[in-house]
């Protein structure tokens, strides 16, 4: 790890980086090694200030954290999500004795391995064995469990596949991998069996090995795609920060049966340290999917009555965690008198309120009628299951998009006639 020169740090922390490489690290008079030393320099003060809002307590706690590069912080958990992980292992934990009460395969920047060894392993981070085949990162690793109080955790630079076959059978309690997903020209892969590591093809030894495996999946994957790939999983987890899908987790154990899925939505407050609140809901796998007796809106004249009518009507949109469930029996058992909007239009409606509902409500006030009814409004347009793109309905009507209403654009009814509300 090049030495850092925190005074430079501390002098330039609101400078512009590129203005201080320009400035600092172009003159044909410097050595090598003060040009390594600069760029990791401006490389600290680059990274705090790009991912102030994503790691927030962690930097303002630490001021001695450091990021072995920039693509490391992009690629790293957002600390909520983290500390959501680490919400996990604590939850299914095996209870035994092992050698390593936590094995992280890709610890890159480790912030899933800090928060969770800091759940696991209370003595200063005794019991967690981290990897990585990057020695810069496996250094600032390193650096950064001694600044968290967790110097007692160990950081391997090597292989971490090789490391686990070489340990003995129920030898680790969590083992947690997050495997790279780009490929060749930052290409972004979806497949787990083109990540590297590529656990999918060794899924036995990792079941062999540790009481408790936990992958983290691209948030494009789909569930039945995972549990087909990773069988043993008792639990797919699939996170979000503010309604956005960061991940889809694998919780899986030798021999277990799925359970069912927990979908999550953190809902982030920039301007806070800590989140907001935390929309978590656990469906069982025998109310996954399920579409059999789905109560579906009439028509565009039943929600036009609905509308005109005095206890009016609400609009509940799914957030992203959750629509990806396909919760559609769930839902429709869990709030009684939910209407769907269509077969293939994953509105709801009712006309009782809901305030705990997991994703968006909003009261419905006008079906738009008649020649540009809403020209020159400002309007946050959302398209669902409706021929035309948010764009498309913008320039048709002149809408602006943006401010604090919404129009939705979507089908509903047995026969997806298209329709446009307007909600507050």
């Amino acid at each position: 790890m090049p030495p850092l020169d925190a005074t430079f740090v501390s002098r330039h922390l609101k400078d512009d980086p590129q203005a201080l490489r320009l400035k600092f690290c172009s003159g044909r008079d410097l050595s090598p090694e003060r040009r390594e030393a600069l760029e990791f320099a401006i490389t600290q003060i680059e990274c705090r200030r790009r991912f102030a809002q994503k790691f927030r307590t962690l930097l303002s706690d630490c001021p001695d954290f450091l990021f072995a590069s920039q693509l490391a912080g992009e690629q790293a958990s957002h600390l909520w999500v983290s500390r959501l992980h680490a919400v996990l292992a604590e939850r299914y934990r095996s209870g035994q004795a092992r050698q390593y009460a936590l094995f992280d395969m890709t610890a890159g920047l480790g912030i899933d391995f800090m928060c969770i060894a800091a759940a696991l392993c209370p003595d200063h981070g005794s019991g967690a064995l981290a990897a990585d085949i990057d020695p810069l990162k496996a250094e600032v690793l390193r650096h950064n469990l001694g600044a968290l109080g967790l110097e007692k955790a160990e950081v391997l630079y090597e292989d971490s596949m090789q490391q686990l076959r070489s340990m003995p059978e129920r030898s680790v309690e969590i083992l947690f991998a997050d495997p790279a997903r780009r490929g060749e020209a930052d290409r972004r892969i979806y497949d787990p069996a083109d990540c590297l590591p590529d656990v999918t093809g060794q899924w036995p030894v990792l079941l062999a090995k540790a009481d408790t495996v936990i992958i983290k999946n691209s948030p494009m994957i789909d569930v039945d795609k995972a549990l087909s790939l990773f069988p043993g999983t008792v639990r797919v987890v699939i996170v979000s920060v503010r309604n956005e899908c960061k991940e889809v987790l694998v919780v899986a154990r030798d021999g277990a049966e799925f359970e069912g899925i927990d979908a999550i939505n953190i809902l982030d407050d920039p301007s806070s340290g800590y989140p907001s609140a935390v929309q978590w809901v656990s469906i069982p796998d025998s109310e996954r999917k399920a579409v059999e007796g789905i109560p579906l809106v009439d028509s565009p004249q039943w929600l036009a009555g609905r509308i005109a009518s005095d206890g009016g009507i609400w609009l509940y949109e799914p957030n992203s965690s959750l629509m990806k469930c396909h919760p559609w029996q769930y839902l429709a058992e869990r709030y009684p008198g939910l209407i769907k909007a269509s077969p293939n239009c994953h509105i709801w409606f009712s006309t009782i309120h809901y305030p705990d509902f997991p994703g968006r409500a909003l009261r419905v006030t006008s079906i738009p009628a008649g020649k540009n009814p809403l020209r020159g409004e400002r309007l946050n347009i959302v398209s669902r299951n409706h021929p035309l793109s948010p764009d498309a309905i913008a320039r048709k009507y002149r809408i602006t998009p943006g401010g604090t209403g919404f129009l939705y654009a979507l089908t509903a009814g047995a026969q997806e006639s298209p329709l446009m509300l307007r909600t507050l």
